[in-house]
């Protein structure tokens, strides 16, 4: 997935990792930052994957600003804002105390797995 990146850092992949869907970090066996697919609104998120990645592999996560991701479920423009991740990774409505790893910025309501732009910026929901 193309994106108008503004802070993106490369990890290794621990586990299989798709484009456009939330990454969380974590330590391999060295003590070595590892990104990971998201799969909990609770996870450390550091940002969103800038395409697939299988286990080992170097994966660009897009930290702030601009990006391309996947929702999973409906989004509307003006009653979405704030995001945080499903058990797949996807994208969806935050609640207060997720972790919000992104804001819509889509010019259209957005439906499963649709690719939607969005604003990276890890924030907790209010």
């Amino acid at each position: 997935m193309s994106t108008l990146s503004t802070d993106a850092k490369t990890y290794p992949a621990s586990g299989a990792i798709l484009a456009g869907r939330g990454v969380k970090v974590g330590l391999n066996a060295d003590g070595w930052a590892v990104a990971i697919q998201a799969s909990s609104a609770a996870d450390p998120l550091i940002g969103i994957a800038e395409e697939d990645a299988a286990d080992g592999d170097l994966v660009s996560v897009i930290r702030g600003g601009a990006a391309k991701s996947v929702a999973g479920a409906q989004l509307s423009v003006g009653v979405t804002r704030q995001l945080t991740v499903d058990a797949n990774g996807a994208l969806v409505s935050a609640i207060a105390g997720d972790v919000v790893v992104a804001s819509f910025d889509n010019d259209k309501s957005a439906g499963l797995d649709d690719v939607i732009d969005v604003y990276v910026n890890i924030t907790k929901a209010a």
